[in-house]
């Protein structure tokens, strides 16, 4: 029984206990190239538009990633996905909508932009004004690549030149909860002070009450279900 506590509380800090991850864009990673004729055929069906027009609300971000420059890129999934591209400065540059119907996860390599569809693995090298560079295929069959994909990109803290990103809840309670979306990432400088940098608790709550009625609802729907039939097997 002791045993089994102790596996459950692991089990539990895998989900609350991120540890930060600082490293420039990998080249040790392991892609698979694609023919260029292929590449525009991809591209080409990807709908992407760009514009420097700052949206009235922000997407709930999921994913981000900072330049050695202190460029800051903010990965949200919808329809369509967008990501926001942030200066130094912290001052709102342009988003980069992309209708993909899958997520897109973000990183730099040097000023450019990389852009790793999810389902496919397609990795893309853009400039921050649309243009494509290069892309492969990302192959996650190696310890180096599988890191690289699946601890690095989704991590909520990350160390860029010294200086912590984080993302997190503007709630300290709903932050360790679990399928609660982080609404805001923050610089924490090297005094410890927090700078947001993206803010969008207003359209969290609203998501999240959303999802507190669809599970209130749900459980109600069960409730009704399954009460009767086992109030009726008690008697029996």
């Amino acid at each position: 029984m002791k045993r089994i506590r102790i596996a459950l509380l692991l089990f539990c800090c895998m989900f609350f206990v991120f540890p930060s991850i600082a490293f420039a864009f990998p080249n040790n990673i392991k892609t698979s190239t694609i023919r260029p004729d292929k590449q525009q055929t991809i591209w080409n069906n990807t709908d992407l538009h760009i514009t420097t027009e700052q949206p009235e609300k922000h997407p709930i971000p999921d994913w981000f990633a900072v330049s050695e420059n202190g460029w800051v890129a903010i990965s949200c999934f919808g329809d369509p996905s967008s990501i926001s591209i942030y200066n130094p400065n912290y001052e709102f540059q342009s988003i980069i909508y992309i209708d993909s119907n899958t997520d897109v996860q973000v990183d730099w390599k040097e000023d450019n932009l990389i852009l790793i569809f999810g389902i496919s693995t397609v990795m893309a090298e853009i400039t921050l004004q649309g243009e494509l560079v290069d892309m492969n295929y990302l192959l996650t069959d190696d310890d180096n690549t599988r890191r690289y994909y699946y601890e690095y990109l989704g991590n909520h803290t990350k160390i860029s030149n010294g200086i912590t990103y984080r993302l997190q809840n503007s709630s300290k309670i709903l932050d360790r909860m679990l399928f609660v979306d982080k609404n805001q990432l923050v610089r924490v400088n090297l005094d410890g002070t927090e700078t947001i940098i993206y803010d969008a608790t207003v359209e969290q709550k609203s998501f999240f009450y959303v999802k507190v009625v669809i599970a209130i609802v749900l459980i109600g729907v069960c409730a009704m279900i399954f009460i009767p039939k086992l109030v009726q097997l008690c008697k029996n």
